[in-house]
């Protein structure tokens, strides 16, 4: 019968018509989940669907702050539309580099990008110290080449190591932070650092040393005779830059490096500077240490 043939025509159209829309609704939920795992990680989300309240706690966090340098003079002079676009460009690659390197963004507030890799697995202290040291290197190399309409942009960055509580606050819009005193001393380390360098911690120079994959290129902070920095809060403390690094295999470099600083790591005047992970670098925190008894005597 005819209806018989019409009827079997809407069937497959209707079949079609409701695998598109499942298909469709599939997509948007995995673009949805996409997107809120890049906003805080999955573990987060998991609990939070299961209606717990999430805070953790490590003893062994990495933060990294970064500051553009002449931020407000560059977003009072420069179009608001431009500078929007150029903050994009840059954190745009700054987040390419935080899912490459497996590490967690915290927020962006203003002209300040905020990094950590939380410690739970084992050994994670020195594997979080890793993964955002090779993130703030990759991304100083990326700001190093960048231009806006023939401008170049100068940022400072800091990275400290230390117990932090880590936590999802609010309902409607909620919203992974970190607190404890690790996260003001990573301020403390990107606020006292100068243009185009990276400045850490002892704790986070200590753990980057004991790296097994890697060798980072590191040079102790002084100002004239003067061994570290005063830090509010803090006092006198011993610094270090993050130069450079290498797999401890010499197979290759790790991260997008360009190609000039990657033979610069090779010149015999950069290894001058080099600490590896040796008595060299043990002996120097032992003598900051010293002097620093001396001086409380």
């Amino acid at each position: 019968p005819e209806w018989k043939y019409w009827g079997s025509i809407c069937v497959v159209f209707g079949s079609l018509l409701a695998t598109h829309v499942l298909v469709m609704v599939l997509v948007a939920k995995t673009d949805h989940e996409i997107l809120l795992y890049r906003m805080m990680p999955r573990d987060v989300i998991r609990r939070l669907q299961m209606g717990e309240t999430v805070v953790e706690t490590s003893t062994n966090a990495t933060i990294f702050f970064s500051h553009i340098i002449g931020f407000k003079t560059m977003s009072g002079q420069m179009d608001p539309r431009n500078f929007m676009v150029m903050l994009n460009q840059i954190y745009g690659e700054f987040d390419k580099l935080v899912i490459r390197h497996r590490v967690n963004k915290v927020e962006t507030i203003g002209d300040a990008y905020i990094v950590t890799c939380n410690g739970i697995e084992k050994n994670s202290g020195r594997d979080a110290s890793e993964r955002v040291a090779l993130f703030a290197l990759d991304a100083m190399a990326f700001v190093k080449q960048y231009r806006y309409n023939d401008m170049r942009v100068f940022i400072r960055s800091g990275l400290a190591t230390g117990p932090v509580v880590f936590g999802v606050v609010g309902a409607a819009v909620p919203k992974y932070t970190i607190f404890g005193d690790t996260v003001n001393y990573a301020s403390r380390m990107e606020s006292t650092s100068k243009s185009m360098k990276i400045q850490c911690s002892e704790k986070t120079a200590e753990l980057l040393h004991d790296s097994d994959d890697y060798d980072f290129s590191t040079e102790m902070r002084r100002e004239g005779d003067e061994r570290g920095i005063e830090v509010k809060g803090k006092g006198l403390v011993q610094t270090w830059w993050i130069r450079d690094v290498r797999r401890s295999d010499e197979s290759g470099m790790e991260g997008n490096a360009s190609e000039s600083s990657r033979k610069g790591f090779l010149r015999s005047s950069h290894r001058q500077n080099y600490l590896p992970r040796s008595a060299s670098f043990r002996a120097s925190l032992n003598a900051s240490t010293d002097e620093r008894k001396f001086r409380l005597a």
